[in-house]
């Protein structure tokens, strides 16, 4: 099955989004160019069903060369590329994996949603483009994986700039930054959570699910219909949350 032409989850917000077949222009970021593509209308008085999520590199790469944003998710197989979660080491048997992996990069730009199974060639330019700005929530978390992919391909990750944190941004924004130095300053009542489900219910009024059991859900096997609606559930947000945190910080 085709995952990109699974039918609308009615939680996940849709937009017109572009259609691939339709690319005809070439697009750069930095060194890196696009292929010329052939447009491929669709018939006469035909409707092209709406996508839930591309896998297509060089749209994303125009798309986000043209918005100068994009906003970025992972999922992996642990907490840490060297900690491969030991509940799942029977998944990483099926799959002849010895190594933690990264087992999906959603991403969104030019209200399009992506769902990548490895980084494209282009991602470590894109990262090091101050130009574009990357959202991402817990950046940490996530850009340790990309180090640490980089290096598994015999390369070097050696940039990461214009990275918008809305988990950092939220901390800021609150009076305290975490339960503990609410607790130590003796109000800990005080203390307000700055995980991504209560941002966007409190600075969007966003309520989303975003639940899912980590120790038997294995990213780099095949997605479920209930994985790719965890994906996408709050990829749509990321960078309206990234917005309206900055208007009241900046």
């Amino acid at each position: 099955t085709n995952q990109s032409q699974l039918p609308q989850a009615g939680a996940i917000p849709t937009r017109r989004s572009p259609n691939p077949s339709n690319v005809h222009s070439v697009g750069k970021l930095g060194g890196y160019t696009l292929p010329t593509r052939r447009a491929n209308p669709s018939r006469s008085g035909a409707k092209v069903p709406a996508k839930r999520y591309s896998n297509d590199e060089a749209l994303a790469l125009k798309l986000l060369t043209k918005t100068g944003r994009i906003s970025i998710d992972l999922e992996t197989d642990g907490f840490h590329p060297h900690k491969p979660n030991p509940n799942l080491q029977d998944y990483r048997d099926k799959y002849g994996n010895t190594e933690a992996k990264v087992g999906a990069i959603i991403a969104r730009s030019g209200e399009q949603n992506f769902i990548f199974r490895k980084f494209p060639e282009w991602w470590p330019e894109m990262l090091a483009d101050e130009s574009v700005k990357k959202v991402i929530t817990n950046a940490k978390f996530d850009l340790m994986w990309m180090i640490s992919d980089q290096d598994n391909r015999g390369g070097l990750l050696a940039h990461a700039r214009n990275v918008q944190d809305p988990m950092l941004k939220s901390q800021l924004a609150h009076v305290y930054r975490t339960k503990t130095g609410a607790a130590k300053a003796g109000n800990p009542g005080a203390w307000e959570p700055n995980d991504l489900a209560s941002m966007l219910e409190e600075r969007l009024g966003v309520k989303i699910g975003k639940s899912i059991d980590h120790d038997a859900t294995y990213w780099p096997g095949k997605w479920t219909r209930s994985m790719v609606d965890y994906m996408l559930e709050d990829i749509v947000h990321l960078d309206d949350l990234n917005d309206v945190l900055d208007a009241e910080l900046l």
